[in-house]
């Protein structure tokens, strides 16, 4: 079988290889972006996609419509109900709610075309409460290659720090359309690491965005947001040094 994965984040990137590595029957090219995409189309046959929701500047909407010869799988932090219900009548065949697992992958091999999105709790993160870790995911998907736990944990770490200046600019600045893709990647990550808190507080930030007076509310909770994120950061690079 061979699949088309688009991804922009480095983190999912490297989990999708580990889980695809353990199917020697499947052969997967990686876009970054829907350009990249696009041109792995003309010069490979695909059997599926599984693409993530934001493209920047694309969105899975746009993948739905450029690839509608495909079977298309979404594996996203976003779970908002009404949005996923409109993609699949544009013709999505599959939700599934981010960090990625073996399991996820099954189903999309069988094509079973069934609404597989578990949505995050609704109760919102107690920030006076300190940041954990939680690495059940990272240690199973690791559980073969210890080593691989702390590729992930460096990435965040690298990749965090980048995000973390980029978004903060993005505030400064009220480029709101930025402050959302990256509340929206960080949701992802926080998910993977084991970072609930963090996961929860994302999720709250991220669907404020689909309330008419969300910028009163960002300009009040972003920075909370962000000072949490700095100490996750530390966290994991201390995780890193011992």
């Amino acid at each position: 079988m061979e699949i088309l994965c688009i991804e922009d984040d480095l983190i999912d990137q490297l989990i999708l290889k580990r889980i695809l590595k353990q199917k020697r029957d499947i052969n997967c090219k990686i876009a970054n972006n829907l350009q990249e995409a696009e041109q792995l189309v003309q010069t490979h046959v695909f059997d599926i996609i599984i693409s993530d929701y934001y493209l920047s500047p694309d969105t899975i909407e746009d993948t739905l419509l450029k690839f509608s010869n495909l079977p298309i799988f979404l594996i996203s932090g976003t779970d908002h109900p009404q949005k996923i219900e409109q993609l699949y009548k544009k013709g999505l065949k599959g939700h599934f709610q981010k960090p990625f697992t073996l399991g996820c992958l099954q189903q999309i091999i069988d094509k079973r075309q069934i609404k597989c999105s578990e949505k995050a709790s609704e109760k919102i993160a107690d920030f006076r409460l300190p940041i954990t870790f939680n690495f059940d995911y990272l240690d199973k998907l690791a559980a073969k290659s210890p080593e691989v736990k702390k590729e992930f944990i460096q990435i965040f770490v690298n990749m965090g720090a980048k995000d973390f200046l980029e978004l903060t600019n993005a505030f400064h600045t009220q480029n709101w359309q930025m402050v959302r893709h990256f509340t929206h990647k960080f949701k992802s990550n926080f998910n993977m690491m084991g970072f609930k808190q963090l996961y929860l507080k994302a999720g709250e930030l991220e669907g404020t965005f689909l309330q008419p007076n969300y910028e009163p509310i960002i300009i009040r909770e972003l920075p909370s947001f962000l000072d949490r994120l700095t100490r996750a950061i530390s966290l994991a690079k201390d995780y890193l040094k011992n």
